[in-house]
């Protein structure tokens, strides 16, 4: 499924037969708009040479003025990063990123169900289990449910910037962007000034009711004390520093598509293990033995070991908490490479973690099969063992296509893909 698809899926979920308006333009050019219905959104075609853009919410007419609104898919909080320098960014961008998962692990920040990299910043939406209707059955303004809207937008936005804050972000959230007939990125799209492609790097399906949203989050009491590390820690990322360089030996020094990452990691593990300066040296000389050591230059190894230097958790700082299915997905290691070389060997509660993942992605082609087949959603619901609820993001997919979030446990072929195309 492209990130397109996904995105249309996703946020048109509970679609009313709204129109949502698409906005294009290319530099120095005049802006181009189109009204598209949810059902004919996935036909729309998008230049690749321009910024495409469409309303979150659903309207009436062909205008997005806030009176015309239908109904409120989801609240929309955008992160952006005013860095001058490329680099900058693209390490800006991750730290971020890195820091909200720590929040969100640690139920300082309710979980979004999409976050969105734009290219220069991120994207996070809140969608709603059931839209909210901006007008009542007798045609007045919802003023009760924009009112609790409102109230979640604050309670939410303070949370993001107290994670911001706390984690030393260069990116910072936009507190103007909250109104009704805000516009955002299409995934898949380019953001022709930073020149990337907007991508979809995290989702959730489990979408928010306005109750869920207003519960406060139960936030973990803070330890008394900072600490760095501790001896098991050391002999951990000892092991990891080793494993990086035995992969990158394996890989006869190549590692095109992924030789940031794999500085990233190293340097993470240096520094809980040796001073910074000392730790910098080792990822210098880890970088040089590269077949093109050009590739990372010392402006990125400067930039992403500052993103780490700066980064500030509940209990740690200067380093960051990076899972294995995290470094496996971004070092795009197979299954070949764990077996031959022992790297990263998952205890049996990840392994049973990751085949919950591997049925329940089994399970979505499944029910994206019967609808493609014409069956109605309750019969999909008892024939696959699943809530109504739960077929109507898979059934408004219209093909089945691989998943670009491609994790450890999926079969060889598909991680085998996955490593060509970052190649």
């Amino acid at each position: 499924m492209t990130d397109k698809e996904l995105f249309s899926a996703m946020l048109f979920h509970d679609d009313k037969n709204s129109n949502y308006i698409i906005q294009k333009f290319k530099p120095k050019s005049d802006k181009i708009y189109e009204v598209v219905k949810a059902k004919d959104f996935l036909d729309t075609k998008l230049s690749s040479d321009e910024d495409v853009y469409i309303t979150i919410n659903g309207f009436c007419g062909i205008s997005r003025k806030t009176d015309e609104c239908r109904q409120i898919n989801a609240l929309f909080f955008d992160l952006d990063c005013h860095c001058k320098y490329t680099k900058e960014v693209g390490w800006g961008v991750e730290h971020t990123y890195l820091s909200l998962k720590d929040a969100i692990e640690e139920n300082r920040l309710k979980k979004p169900n999409l976050i969105i990299n734009t290219g220069r910043g991120l994207h996070l939406y809140y969608i709603f289990e059931k839209s909210i209707p901006y007008r009542l059955t007798d045609k007045s303004v919802n003023e009760k449910g924009l009112k609790i809207r409102e109230s979640i937008i604050n309670s939410i936005s303070d949370d993001i910037q107290a994670v911001l804050k706390e984690a030393n972000c260069v990116l910072e959230l936009d507190t103007k962007v909250s109104d009704i007939s805000r516009i955002a990125r299409i995934p898949g799209t380019k953001n022709t000034t930073a020149r990337k492609v907007t991508k979809i790097i995290d989702y959730d399906e489990d979408y928010y009711t306005f109750e869920e949203l207003l519960k406060t989050n139960k936030k973990k009491p803070a330890p008394k004390k900072k600490i760095k590390n501790n001896e098991f820690g050391q002999a951990l990322h000892t092991i990891r520093l080793a494993e990086l360089e035995k992969l990158q030996e394996y890989r006869n020094f190549d590692c095109r598509g992924c030789r940031e990452y794999m500085c990233f990691v190293y340097y993470n593990a240096a520094v809980q293990v040796f001073d910074r300066e000392t730790a910098y040296n080792k990822l210098v000389a880890f970088r040089n033995k590269f077949d093109d050591a050009r590739a990372v230059p010392n402006s990125q190894l400067k930039a992403l070991s500052a993103c780490i230097d700066r980064n500030k958790g509940s209990d740690y700082e200067g380093f960051y908490k990076l899972t294995k299915d995290w470094i496996i997905q971004n070092l795009a290691i197979t299954p070949d490479e764990i077996a031959e070389l022992g790297l990263f060997k998952l205890s049996k509660q990840e392994l049973k973690k990751q085949q919950n993942k591997i049925d329940k992605q089994a399970q979505a082609m499944q029910v994206i099969e019967l609808a493609a087949n014409g069956m109605k959603h309750q019969t999909i619901a008892d024939t696959v063992g699943i809530s109504k609820r739960k077929t109507n993001y898979k059934k408004s997919s219209p093909k089945i296509e691989k998943n670009q979030k491609i994790s450890v446990a999926l079969d060889k072929q598909k991680l085998n893909a996955f490593q060509n195309e970052r190649r």
